[in-house]
């Protein structure tokens, strides 16, 4: 930089003490460097909650800016499950006006990235409520509600009873997507147990009990008697349903034990009958009434017994046939009288198909006998199992569900339930597999208990594609092989010809063959030149492959002749049209012509 002016030299006190020096003033230089800056997003992190994380702050460090100047950042990094990602961005230099502008040539500018992680949050309050840096995958509670399952009454299945799982804020939780559920111990009566566990962006596990009471069940003495004199006929009673508790009565054809007596005498007159056994049973709570045995004097009419037409005693599965009541009297030719509340008597014989228990009352008429004493009797009808199969199902990530099937076992006709439909329970369409989620509609029918064995939803990945395989080009300027040999000998045992694929070497005529074991070559007229030296066999493969290369060589000797011959007979039609050659010809105006070369 040039220096104007004349140089001043001072003393230490600030003397001017010039002229005490030869001064020689030169030229220097100033360097002006890149400022070095650096930017950064942020790092910012979260339980896991469904929304995304987002942070859009950039913090500027080492050298800065320059007073004045900047830039502007647009941060489109997020993270909404768990895992971790980079907080990326990108940033513009400020250009608003000249005084202001940011010259990249003025900075070195390095970018970092942040990163945003999503920790997984856990079901289980029992885990810790912060995240750790170090293990981002370990569970951490967030508020996740786990409520209790409902409690149940025994009915012969497994009982599935699904307790309510969600968030902080009371969202529902999906099954399948966000849990999944596992029961132990839930058949019989006494304590079930199901378990959940968080899977996919939650974690940990609770285990929820609930209760399958016995199922209440009445044991009613049937009425009988007897003649007085008469031996007692056997005594039973029926086991039915409790009024107005649907859950209870037996299940299928399973028994609860009780024995039935009656109350000592054999005059005439009504005796009592007891039913009885204990009342914890297993899967059953059992409650006993009693009924009545008569005694008739002798010439006295009574009912003995009360059964219902294809049942043990007055109970029967259902089966979707009508049963009637058959009753018997001491007096033969008795005719019988029914009623259904005691009060109101019919002639009709009663029958009864639907499942339920129904009270029936019988007495009896006979010629020149008195009208019997009133028998009761207890008709149980229960419902029949039936269970519902649904198939599991897949399909490829993006496509529609497929049409979702299963199968029904037990009806006693095909339309008792209506029209059974299949569905899915959730609305996941990510890649995995959904337990439990496949279910199934149907309209209630009272004659059926229904068992439904859910199904599992697997949505599969897209496949990956398939390419052809590459094919090698044909090398310019090599002229087809000649026609190829004919097919070798036929396979011993009649069989076609054995093909064998030759492949090329990776570097022809330059690998070395490998050391092959010695081998015995038996003389075998259907392999070339695999005679013994005195067999003198020729091999005509060797001889057609001979002649297939000279017979190659001379079509492209004939091809470069040809060639050589067409390039000189052109040549010399451009020195005709050009005047360059010695024999040129004087020819016609040909501007605004095409001249055609034959």
């Amino acid at each position: 930089i040039p220096v104007e002016g004349t140089a001043v030299v001072k003393d230490a006190a600030g003397n001017v003490v010039t002229d005490q020096f030869k001064v020689k003033v030169t030229e220097g230089s100033l360097t002006i460097n890149k400022r070095a800056v650096t930017l950064t997003s942020a790092s910012d992190s979260k339980i896991y909650d469904g929304t995304e994380l987002t942070n859009n702050t950039v913090t500027v460090s080492g050298d800065v800016f320059a007073n004045g100047e900047g830039a502007t950042y647009t941060v489109t990094g997020s993270q909404t499950s768990v895992g971790t990602s980079k907080n990326d961005f990108t940033y513009t230099l400020n250009s608003t006006s000249r005084a202001s502008n940011t010259l990249a040539g003025n900075y070195e500018i390095k970018q970092v990235m942040g990163e945003l992680t999503v920790y997984r949050q856990s079901i289980d309050p029992d885990d810790p409520t912060d995240p750790d840096p170090k293990d981002p995958d370990r569970p951490v509670y967030n508020g996740v509600q786990v409520g209790d399952p409902e409690d149940t009454v025994y009915n012969g299945y497994e009982q599935e009873q699904k307790p309510a799982v969600t968030d902080k804020d009371g969202n529902a939780l999906d099954e399948g997507t966000d849990y999944e559920l596992r029961w132990e111990n839930n058949v019989n009566a006494g304590t079930a147990t199901v378990v959940v566990t968080g899977i996919n962006n939650y974690g940990g596990e609770v285990v929820r009990t609930f209760t399958i009471a016995p199922r209440p069940v009445l044991v009613t003495a049937n009425d009988t008697g007897k003649t007085y004199g008469d031996e007692d006929p056997e005594l039973t009673a029926t086991p039915g349903t409790i009024e107005g508790n649907v859950n209870s009565g037996l299940v299928g054809n399973e028994r609860v034990e009780y024995s039935v007596s009656r109350e000592a005498g054999e005059n005439a007159g009504s005796y009592a009958i007891t039913a009885s056994g204990a009342e914890d049973q297993g899967n059953y709570v059992v409650t006993y009434a009693p009924g009545t045995f008569t005694i008739a004097t002798a010439g006295t009419n009574i009912v003995t017994d009360v059964n219902l037409a294809g049942a043990q005693g007055t109970t029967k599965m259902y089966d979707g046939t009508a049963s009637t009541i058959t009753a018997t009297a001491a007096v033969a030719g008795s005719t019988f009288e029914y009623s259904f509340d005691g009060t109101t008597w019919t002639s009709e014989v009663p029958s009864f198909t639907n499942a339920g228990t129904y009270p029936v009352w019988v007495r009896a008429n006979a010629a020149n006998y008195d009208t019997t004493p009133v028998v009761r009797a207890t008709v149980t009808i229960t419902p029949a199992p039936v269970t519902i199969t649904v198939g599991d199902a897949t399909k490829v990530v993006g496509q529609a569900d497929p049409v979702f099937l299963g199968a029904v076992s037990g009806l006693v006709n095909e339309n008792d339930l209506g029209v059974v439909r299949y569905y899915r329970t959730n609305d996941a369409e990510a890649v995995g597999t959904y337990p439990n989620v496949l279910s199934a509609t149907f309209t209630a029918n009272p004659n059926y208990v229904v068992n439904v064995q859910t199904g599992t939803f697997t949505i599969t990945a897209l496949p990956a594609p398939v390419f052809p395989a590459p094919t090698t080009p044909a090398t310019p300027g090599i002229t087809p092989a000649g026609p190829a040999a004919p097919a070798g000998p036929a396979a011993p045992g009649g069989g076609p010809a054995a093909v064998v694929a030759i492949d090329d070497a990776p570097t022809p005529l330059a690998e070395t063959p490998a050391a092959e074991p010695e081998e015995t070559i038996i003389a075998d007229d259907a392999v070339p030149m695999a005679a013994a030296p005195e067999h003198e066999q020729e091999c005509w493969v060797h001889m057609v492959m001979i002649a297939g290369i000279v017979l190659t060589l001379i079509y492209a000797a004939a091809v470069a002749v040809r060639r050589m011959s067409f390039t000189n007979k052109l040549k010399g039609r451009e020195d005709d049209f050009t005047g360059e050659g010695t024999d040129a010809e004087d020819y016609p105006e040909t501007s605004g012509m095409t001249p055609t070369i034959g």
